[in-house]
């Protein structure tokens, strides 16, 4: 067992599984554990974050279900027509009603994925949510949601200063996938846009901040 920097392991791999262009990180323990038979001959590739159990089955992470993790758990309960998974096409992530506020109770969420070798950049240009009034030490009288990216902090706060230092900077996912969740207060004392979201998909290049350990004679772990 060798101890080696993360972009190393990954051109290893990369020639390895005779894969031309080095794997997303979040795809090697799959294609590792594929190759040498770690899982019994376990070929199923879980989406979204998902992981194999021990018997081939995806166990899901919040948001989603299926055999793959491919489906969004909540989707019958969207109360706009913009939620859901965005395609390929799209560059934004907003209300049907943005520009203009929304009224009464809202839930959606927006799926943004890319291919396995892709990851998901993207910059809030606004964030219009229920700040008013909030009790001390709350953070959002709505509740707003960004999974997939360690670079945002869970449930994003809505006051005027951290809206403004989330602002203009530009955020990437930990992988091909980004979720986002928003749930508006059904008693606002005023109507909010939400969320305006700019994004695009990227190839994704190779980092340099982890270790793996690997082993060719079990799983791939990070260390």
């Amino acid at each position: 067992m060798v101890l080696l920097m993360e972009d190393t392991c990954l051109l290893i791999l990369s020639h390895i599984l005779s894969i031309e262009k080095p794997p997303h990180p979040s795809h090697i323990a799959r294609l590792i554990n594929m190759k040498y038979n770690c899982t019994g001959r376990c070929t199923l590739q879980c989406e979204n974050g998902g992981s194999v159990s021990d018997n081939c089955e995806c166990e899901c992470g919040y948001g989603f279900e299926g055999e793959q993790c491919e489906l969004l758990t909540k989707r019958k309960m969207f109360t706009d027509s913009a939620c859901g998974e965005l395609g390929r096409s799209q560059s934004t992530v907003s209300l049907s009603t943005y520009p203009d506020a929304a009224s009464g109770s809202t839930f959606c969420q927006w799926l943004i994925r890319g291919s396995p070798t892709e990851s998901v950049e993207f910059e809030i240009d606004e964030l219009d949510l229920d700040s008013d009034n909030m009790l001390p030490g709350q953070m959002c009288n709505d509740l707003f949601y960004i999974w997939g990216s360690a670079q945002i902090s869970n449930p994003v706060h809505c006051d005027s200063r951290s809206v403004d230092s989330l602002k203009g900077r530009k955020y990437k996912s930990d992988s091909n996938w980004l979720l986002i969740e928003l749930r508006m207060n059904p008693w606002s004392e005023r109507p909010h846009k939400g969320p305006f979201i700019k994004y695009r998909l990227l190839d994704s290049p190779i980092p340099h901040r982890e270790f793996f350990i690997c082993s060719l004679s079990g799983l791939l772990v990070s260390a």
